[in-house]
């Protein structure tokens, strides 16, 4: 969906930039893709957010995992515990 909408987003922005410039002269109808717009922007920054909170979670959660089987053992010198920092 994120990817969907922000190419919604590139398409619909042609024709604001049209009727910006006075060759698209239905002015309400390029101030309604002006708005729809905006709105793709705005639902795939959303989407984009969710995805990387969700990343931060999953991975957290792994080091988390992974630092309770290191327990007792120098997490740093472990390679698997490196990549993952």
């Amino acid at each position: 969906p994120k990817n969907a909408l922000l190419s919604t987003l590139l398409f619909l922005d042609q024709f604001v930039w049209l009727g910006r410039s006075g060759i698209y002269k239905n002015k309400e109808r390029a101030d309604l893709i002006s708005k729809i717009s905006l709105y793709c922007w705005m639902s795939s920054s959303v989407c984009t957010s969710l995805v990387e909170i969700g990343e931060l979670g999953r991975l957290s959660a792994s080091m988390k995992k992974l630092e309770k089987d290191l327990k007792g053992i120098d997490k740093h010198e472990n390679d698997q515990y490196q990549a993952k920092v």
